[in-house]
């Protein structure tokens, strides 16, 4: 990823001639072929930040990338590598920090300013995971629903620009626009719901089958500690993510998640995920000698 990624940063003009970005979106009809003909950089929408970035600013508008073709899912990404390293190396700090240097850096060069904050909080989530209960994970996501409809309800006409803040007002505008039939997904919705993952989910599968979706994944038996520690991060992730984007969906990321939440729980892992274990006491008996 980091080595793709400094291509493309270095040399940017012969990574899109190799990588034509913007011509599969076209092609995916992701993006209307007259707006592409305006684009100067062949990068995805998001492949600029021309307000300025956020992390290392001297870096200039670009946002990297790399292998995923545009930077939302850089930051998924990098979210996912950094707290699995965090939940192998926990109590290891100094072997974790040096881990944690090349995808740092991937955050860096996307300018992933979501991806950055949900790795510090799973810090935060592994430390207090024995705190957390399943009931607090099966309301997360439905708490979240109710603020942000209320925000949308509160501020309909507010104008929002691409800033935490900003968009976290976009979520709850598109709640509050949304009729029951629409939280139901009982009839069929083509509106542009992207940017607010709680909206699209609604329309798409409806708070039915969501609520049972997650209730399954906040109440199915955790093999461990390790286990129930991972889960508690995942669930902060896709409740926060939800908050400003449906990218949770995309197999690019979603695939490696869900497989590493069911690798935890599988019948044989790694032994650095083994939780630690007192060691046997030795007896202090002298052994019996069998007679020849």
């Amino acid at each position: 990823m980091l080595a793709v990624g400094l291509f493309e940063y270095g040399f940017l003009k012969q990574f899109v001639r190799l990588f034509d970005i913007l011509g599969y979106y076209v092609s995916r009809g992701t993006v209307q072929a007259a707006a592409a003909e305006l684009s100067g950089d062949r990068l995805f929408a998001s492949g600029m930040r021309y307000e300025g970035r956020t992390l290392l600013p001297m870096l200039g508008e670009h946002r990297v990338s790399s292998v995923f073709l545009e930077p939302v899912s850089v930051g998924n990404f990098g979210a996912i590598c950094f707290s699995w390293i965090v939940l192998r190396e926990w109590g290891r700090p100094l072997r974790m920090m040096i881990r944690l240097i090349p995808v740092v850096a991937i955050f860096v060069f996307a300018d992933a300013r979501f991806g950055l904050s949900i790795s510090l909080l799973s810090i935060a989530a592994f430390a207090f995971s024995r705190l957390t209960g399943r009931v607090l994970v099966a309301v997360m996501p439905f708490t979240l629903i109710v603020a942000l409809a209320w925000i949308g309800y509160t501020w309909p006409d507010v104008a929002w620009d691409n800033t935490l803040r900003g968009r976290i007002l976009l979520g709850g505008q598109f709640l509050s626009k949304l009729d029951w039939s629409d939280v139901f997904a009982l009839v069929p919705n083509f509106a542009f719901t992207a940017d607010s993952g709680y909206a699209y989910t609604l329309v798409k599968i409806g708070l039915a089958g969501f609520a049972g979706m997650w209730l399954l994944f906040a109440f199915a038996p955790a093999r461990d500690e390790v286990s129930w520690r991972y889960r508690v991060f995942v669930a902060i992730y896709v409740t926060l993510l939800l908050v400003i984007s449906n990218s949770i969906y995309s197999i690019k990321t979603a695939a490696l998640l869900w497989y590493l939440v069911g690798a935890l729980d599988a019948k044989e892992r790694a032994p650095s995920l083994a939780p630690a274990r007192p060691a046997p006491r030795a007896s202090l008996r002298r052994p019996r000698l069998r007679p020849a």
